[in-house]
C-alpha cells in the first residue's frame, strides 16, 4: 500500500491527471470533512475545497512520506480553513460564527494539535485499507449529511444486510493498523 502511495505522490506531482482524479476520489471526502468540522458550509466549503486541492498540486512534492499523504493533507486543509475562518473574522464577529469554527479560533492550541494527530492517524489508517472498505466507512462517518443504509447499499452495490458486518471487519482492520 505505502508503494501505491509514493506511486500516487510521484504521479501528483508529475500532473498526471488519472493521479489527480483518484487523488480526489480517495481524499476529497477528507477536505470535506475537515471543512465541515470548521463549519464552513456551501460555497465556503467549495472554496476550501478548492484552495486545498490547488495547494497540493503546488507542493506535493515537498511531501517528504507518502505514507503519511491524508494527515499531511488533513493538516494543510485545516490550516487553510482557518486562515478563511481568520479572514472572515472582520465581516462577522467570532461570537456569531457556527460553533465548530468558534471553537478552533479559542485558546487550547495544545488540545486542538492532539486531536489533529489523533485525526490524521486516524485517515492514515483510512488509507490503508482496501477501497471497499475506505468507501463504506467514509460514507459512514464523513460524508455529510450521512447517507441512508439504503442509499449505501445502492452506491457501493452491496446488500443492505452486509453493511453492518462489512463495517465491523473494516473498522477492526483499521484498528489493528493503528495498535
Amino acid at each position: 500500500m505505502s508503494t501505491d502511495r509514493s506511486q500516487l505522490v510521484a504521479r501528483l506531482a508529475a500532473g498526471d491527471e488519472d493521479a489527480w482524479r483518484s487523488f480526489v476520489e480517495t481524499h476529497g471526502g477528507l477536505i470535506f470533512a475537515v471543512a465541515t468540522r470548521l463549519g464552513l458550509r456551501g460555497a465556503d466549503r467549495d472554496d476550501l475545497f478548492q484552495d486545498a486541492c490547488v495547494t497540493v498540486m503546488q507542493s506535493i512534492h515537498t511531501l517528504r512520506d507518502p505514507t503519511r499523504l491524508a494527515s499531511w493533507l488533513y493538516r494543510l486543509t485545516y490550516r487553510l480553513g482557518i486562515d478563511a475562518l481568520r479572514q472572515r473574522r472582520p465581516e462577522v464577529g467570532v461570537d456569531e460564527l457556527p460553533p465548530p469554527a468558534a471553537q478552533q479560533l479559542e485558546p487550547g492550541f495544545a488540545k486542538d494539535l492532539e486531536r489533529l494527530e489523533e485525526v490524521s492517524r486516524l485517515f492514515d489508517a483510512l488509507g490503508q485499507l482496501d477501497i471497499r472498505c475506505r468507501n463504506l466507512l467514509k460514507l459512514l462517518y464523513l460524508e455529510d449529511p450521512t447517507p441512508s443504509y439504503e442509499e449505501i447499499a445502492q452506491r457501493l452495490e452491496m446488500p443492505i444486510g452486509s453493511i453492518g458486518p462489512t463495517r465491523a471487519r473494516c473498522l477492526e482492520k483499521a484498528a489493528r493498523w493503528l495498535r
